[in-house]
C-alpha cells in the first residue's frame, strides 16, 4: 500500500496560502499606474499620454526601492529563522530607514529633473507641461510608495502574507475612490491622481507599520545603519 505524498501536499498548501497572496500583493503595488490611467482619460489626451510616457520611468523608481526590499527579505527571513528577535528589530529597522532614504534621493531628483525628463521622453507643449505636473506632484507626495516594497518583504519574511495582500488591497481601493474626487471635485487635474496614489499608499503603510510596532518594541538605535 502506497503512502501518501506529504510533500506535495505541504508544497501545494504553502503555495497557496504563502505565495498566492504576496503574487497577487506584488501585481496590486503597482495597479496605480492603471487606475490613473483610467482615471484621467476625461482630462484629455494629453493626460493621457502624460501617464502613458511615464509609465517605464515610475517602473525604474519601483526597481531602485525594490533593492533595499531585496535584501531585507533575505535578512529578516534569516533571523527569523533562527528565533533571534533583536537581530530581526534591526533588520526591520534597518529596512525602513533605508527605505525611505532611498524614496526620497529618487523623488528628489525627479522633481528636480522634470523638465529634463520630459524632454528626454520627446514631449513637447502642452503634453510635456502635464507629464511635468504629473511627476512633481508624484515627487511630493508618493514618498510612502518608496517603503511599500520594503513592508511588504518584511511581511512576507515574517510569514504574513495575507496581511501583505490585505494592504494592497486597501491602497488599491482607497486609490479608485479618490482619485475621482481629487482630479475633478477638486480641480487639481493630472496632479490629483498623483496625489490619490500619495495618500492611499500612505494609508497602507500606516496601517502596516503600526502593526510591525505591536509586534515588536523598538528603539531608536534599531533604525540607525
Amino acid at each position: 500500500m502506497s503512502r501518501p505524498n506529504y510533500s506535495k501536499t505541504i508544497t501545494l498548501t504553502g503555495l497557496i496560502v504563502l505565495a498566492l497572496p504576496a503574487a497577487l500583493s506584488a501585481m496590486l503595488n503597482n495597479a496605480y499606474r492603471v487606475i490613473d490611467q483610467y482615471a484621467v482619460q476625461w482630462l484629455g489626451v494629453d493626460a493621457q499620454a502624460a501617464i502613458a510616457s511615464t509609465s517605464f520611468l515610475l517602473i525604474g523608481f519601483f526597481a531602485g526601492y525594490s533593492i533595499i526590499s531585496s535584501g531585507a527579505i533575505a535578512l529578516i527571513s534569516r533571523a527569523s529563522g533562527a528565533g533571534d528577535e533583536p537581530l530581526q528589530k534591526q533588520m526591520i529597522g534597518n529596512a525602513i530607514t533605508g527605505a525611505v532614504a532611498i524614496g526620497i534621493v529618487i523623488l528628489t531628483l525627479s522633481g528636480l529633473l522634470a523638465p529634463w525628463t520630459v524632454s528626454l521622453l520627446g514631449l513637447q507643449d502642452n503634453l510635456a507641461d502635464t507629464a511635468q505636473t504629473y511627476l512633481r506632484w508624484h515627487a511630493l507626495f508618493c514618498l510612502p510608495q518608496a517603503l511599500a516594497p520594503t513592508l511588504d518583504a518584511i511581511f512576507i519574511a515574517l510569514g504574513r502574507t495575507k496581511t501583505v495582500l490585505l494592504l494592497q488591497i486597501t491602497a488599491s481601493i482607497l486609490n479608485v475612490i479618490l482619485n475621482p474626487i481629487l482630479i475633478y471635485h477638486f480641480e487639481l487635474g493630472i496632479g490629483g491622481a498623483a496625489l490619490a496614489t500619495g495618500i492611499s499608499q500612505a494609508v497602507a503603510m500606516i496601517i502596516g507599520l503600526i502593526i510591525i510596532s505591536r509586534s515588536y518594541q523598538f528603539q531608536r538605535k534599531d533604525f540607525m545603519p
